[in-house]
This record gives C-alpha cells, structure tokens and sequence, in this order.
C-alpha cells in the first residue's frame, strides 16, 4: 500500500512539475500579446471613419460610459475628427500592462509627415478590452523619424 502511494505520488508531482510552468508560459504569452490592445483600438477609429458612434462607444469601458453618454462621447469624437480622419496611416508605439490595466500609444502620422500622438488607457472586462481613456499629447513636425508598428 505504501509503495501505490508513493508511485502515486511521485506521478502528482511530475504532473505539476510539468504543467505549472506550461500554464505559466501560456498565461503569459496571451496576456503580453499587444495586438488585442491594437485590434480593439483599430475597432474603435474604423467605427469613427464610418461615423458609426454607437459602435465606437461599446468599445469603451464601463467606467467611462457611466460617466459620458453617448451623445457626449460623439460631441467629444466629432471634436477630435481632423486628428483621426486626417491621418494617412496609424502607427503602435510601446505599450504597458499591469493587471487588468494597460497603455499604449498611438500615433496618428498626416500626409504632410506631421504628427498627433496619443496614449490610451484600457481596461480588461471579462474577455474584452475596452478603451478608458484616450490622451492627446503634444505632437511634433514632419520629418522627424519615429518607431512603431504600421498598420
């Protein structure tokens, strides 16, 4: 009887042995994947290309959509169209995460090689990711070489 147990045994701690670090591994290489963040940010501006507000709203947080409505959220879009629309492409800089939380910076590069960064701040709800803030930062002028994913 003893010696089952001990067989038994050992096979639990080879099982855990093996699995712990693979769930690990797994776990990890899900949630340090950046392009969740950029698919939900890319949602969000082709929602604003189509002026499909309601759209655009649902990949907010919860928190921001109990705090502006959706009226708000359009007069406040509508008010930051020429950054977004005028941009020729998008380009992903670096990007954080800490729990639930993360930010990424998006620059939106115009024609004339100017450009509007902007960080945003998501926030993970259940299986999505949704947009809690976006932040306009000074931009610079043409010419001047940057670093980022393009999309």
């Amino acid at each position: 009887m003893k010696a089952r147990a001990r067989i038994l045994l050992f096979l639990y701690i080879v099982a855990a042995v093996t699995i712990v670090p693979w769930l690990y591994y797994e776990g990890r290489s899900r949630a340090e994947d950046p392009g969740v963040l950029f698919r939900t940010v890319e949602g969000q501006l082709k929602a604003f290309r189509e002026r499909n507000f309601p759209v655009a709203y649902t990949l907010t947080s919860s928190g921001f959509r109990s705090q502006w409505s959706l009226e708000e959220f359009t007069y406040m879009a509508r008010g930051d169209f020429h950054r977004i629309l005028g941009a020729e492409r998008v380009e992903f800089g670096p990007w954080q995460r800490r729990g639930r939380y993360a930010v990424l910076q998006v620059f939106f590069v115009h024609a004339d090689g100017t450009v509007a960064p902007c960080i945003y701040s998501l926030v993970s709800e259940g299986a999505y990711w949704r947009i809690d803030s976006a932040r306009w930062v000074r931009g610079w002028p043409s010419g001047q070489r940057m670093r980022g994913i393009r999309t």
